[in-house]
């Protein structure tokens, strides 16, 4: 692997909005990444499982919350748990 692959860290940014901005300062430092990679592993298992569209579409339109994310993934593998 060259040397310009293996550096490659690829990064998110995105506008917050202000009050986002310091509600999430209350995270203590050096957690934010463990934060979100968890967030994001967690919203990428439920668009594997249930497809990106369906999840995405439903998460703009506020008819799926982080809240039901939640519940979807710990539900996964049951009988409630295999539909949105």
């Amino acid at each position: 692997m060259s040397s310009s692959l293996q550096d490659f860290r690829p990064r998110l940014i995105l506008d917050i909005s202000e009050n986002q901005f310091f509600r999430l300062q209350k995270i203590p430092w050096g957690l934010k990444r463990h934060v979100f990679n968890a967030i994001i592993d967690s919203f990428l298992a439920v668009c594997d499982e249930h497809g990106m569209d369906n999840v995405v579409g439903l998460l703009v339109t506020k008819a799926l919350s982080i809240n039901d994310l939640c519940g979807l993934k710990l539900k996964k593998g049951t009988a409630d748990g295999d539909n949105l």
